[in-house]
């Protein structure tokens, strides 16, 4: 019995053994994992990056060259090329067809070339109907023309036939976001998040859509990563504004307003609401400052007139802040 005990003792340590070895081994996983993802962000903001990586994707070929091209925004030129290569290829084969109306297609929406972009894109999908990304690009054509239903049903046949990238996700969302579908869009903006925790842009994102669903604390929280990851604009600090007017924080309101007349010092906005936070702490020369202000760059605006001849007329009771 004592032998028995004394066998089990040992493969109860073994197992434990082995236990703490893959915890240990998981755990460097997770740090290597975490480690690779802020190197690939940092070294995504490198211009020469973006070169080898071209260079490494097509090799010595045409591909290479239209992809250049598109890279230093030379669209036009970008085209031209495409337009050559189909003349010099008087019976292309139809994998190699498509490919080159995907790049023409791609080229002409840059160019804002919407009609012959759908054209080309439609082109390279009856040469190639496999192709999922190509149900992608039509979306993106729906999206920018503003028919976010047809969008949403191209990008979501490239997600079933397995085309899932973080671009094809982000704009699925702003799809989901405009057809106030926001539990998706939500979706699609933490999908992103999961694989580039540090992208502001896709933080802001998620801010709008946690300030539609009215989960202001939410909103915040996603408002300041955006701000904290380099998406430090005027939007950013507007979605705080409005969102600490909403809630009555006005220290921060006021701080947030004052952030974007650094942006933008001849923001109607900005001055606009300023002086209706002033006007409700009691500050009314504050307020009158800000009310002629919003005045000065937009005149017609009646609500702002309306503010003026008020404070203008009659004296406003002031209150502690």
């Amino acid at each position: 019995m004592k032998i028995k005990a004394h066998q089990n003792s040992n493969s109860n340590q073994a197992q434990n053994a082995w236990i703490t070895i893959y915890l240990k081994m998981w755990k460097l996983y997770l740090h290597a994992r975490r480690f690779l993802i802020v190197l690939l962000i940092e070294v995504r903001k490198f211009r020469a990056f973006h070169i080898i990586k071209l260079y490494l994707i097509y090799p010595f070929s045409w591909k290479q060259r239209v992809a250049l091209l598109e890279f230093k925004k030379r669209y036009a030129d970008a085209i031209d090329l495409c337009k050559k290569k189909l003349q010099q290829m008087k019976t292309p084969g139809p994998k190699f067809a498509s490919e080159i109306y995907e790049f023409l297609g791609r080229n002409q929406r840059n160019l804002n070339q919407l009609d012959d972009a759908f054209s080309s894109f439609l082109t390279a999908q009856e040469f190639n109907s496999k192709s999922p990304s190509l149900y992608y690009e039509i979306g993106l054509i729906h999206f920018m023309k503003r028919d976010y239903s047809a969008a949403r049903r191209s990008m979501e046949t490239a997600i079933k036939r397995g085309y899932d990238t973080a671009s094809l996700r982000i704009h699925l969302g702003k799809v989901y976001y405009q057809m106030g579908m926001y539990n998706r869009a939500e979706d699609c903006f933490t999908r992103v998040l999961n694989v580039y925790p540090r992208e502001g842009s896709i933080h802001f994102l998620l801010g709008i859509v946690y300030k539609s669903k009215v989960d202001y604390q939410l909103a915040i929280q996603a408002f300041k990563k955006a701000i904290e990851y380099g998406s430090d604009q005027k939007e950013e600090h507007l979605g705080l504004a409005e969102i600490y007017t909403r809630l009555g924080y006005w220290r921060e309101a006021i701080q947030e307003y004052k952030q974007i007349l650094d942006f933008d010092p001849d923001n109607f906005i900005a001055h606009y609401f300023l002086g209706r936070i002033y006007e409700i702490l009691g500050f009314e020369d504050n307020a009158i400052h800000e009310f002629i202000q919003a005045n000065k760059i937009s005149p017609d605006d009646e609500d702002t007139k309306q503010k003026l001849t008020q404070l203008l007329s009659s004296p406003v009771t002031k209150v502690e802040y």
